[in-house]
C-alpha cells in the first residue's frame, strides 16, 4: 500500500523565489545513515554548477551526523544541520527551499518525498529509488544512479530548469495529492 501524505503539507505556500536569486535551496529529509545517500549527496555539492550555486539544509540524524557536519566543514559545502524536526514544524521547512533532494539508491514509498511533493518542491534523486513518484522533468529530476557524479549531475539539470520551476512545484502538488488521504 502506498504511503499517505497528512494534510497539514499541502497547506505550506512554497516561497517563490526570482530566477535571478544567485543560490538555490536544497534540502533533504532522512535517516543520517549510509544507506541515505548523504555522504554522496554532500560530494556532489563540491562539483562544477552544484558547488557554486547551492546550499543545503538537512533535516534529521543519525549514526552518521557528526562525520558528515565534519565532512561538509573541511570540504567547506554550504550545509545546515537542523538535526530532528518535530512532524508539524516540517511543511514551513519544506516551504523554505527550491528543491527536495533525496540521494538514497532504494525506498518504497518516501514519506519524505511525498511530503515535498506536497508543498510544491521538485525532487532530484536516482530513478531506482524514485521513478515510481518523480517524473523526471515534469516534477523533478532523476539521476541514473547515486554517484556523486551523477547527482551532481542531476542537480545541475535541475538549475538549468528555473523556467519551469512554477509548472513542477504544481505537478508536484498533483502527483501528491494522489496520495492524500482523501484519494487512498
Amino acid at each position: 500500500l502506498p504511503n499517505a501524505v497528512p494534510d497539514h503539507f499541502f497547506a505550506a505556500a512554497p516561497g517563490l523565489r526570482s530566477s535571478a536569486s544567485s543560490c538555490v535551496r536544497l534540502l533533504t529529509v532522512c535517516q543520517l545513515e549510509p544507506h541515505k545517500g548523504v555522504r554522496q549527496l554532500l560530494r556532489a555539492l563540491t562539483i562544477g554548477q552544484a558547488a557554486k550555486d547551492c546550499q543545503l539544509t538537512v533535516v534529521g540524524d543519525e549514526s552518521q551526523r557528526v562525520m558528515l557536519e565534519r565532512m561538509a566543514s573541511v570540504a567547506g559545502i554550504r550545509v545546515h544541520f537542523l538535526g530532528r524536526i518535530p512532524n508539524g514544524l516540517l511543511p514551513a521547512v519544506y516551504a523554505a527551499h527550491d528543491a527536495f533532494v533525496l540521494a538514497s539508491a532504494m525506498e518504497a514509498c518516501s514519506n519524505a518525498v511525498l511530503e515535498a511533493l506536497a508543498c510544491g518542491l521538485p525532487v532530484i534523486g536516482s530513478s531506482s529509488a524514485l521513478s515510481d513518484l518523480v517524473e523526471d522533468g515534469v516534477t523533478g529530476v532523476l539521476a541514473d544512479g547515486t554517484h556523486e557524479h551523477e547527482i551532481s549531475q542531476a542537480i545541475t539539470r535541475f538549475l538549468g530548469m528555473r523556467a519551469q520551476m512554477r509548472a513542477m512545484r504544481e505537478a508536484a502538488r498533483m502527483t501528491a495529492a494522489r496520495h492524500s488521504p482523501a484519494s487512498l
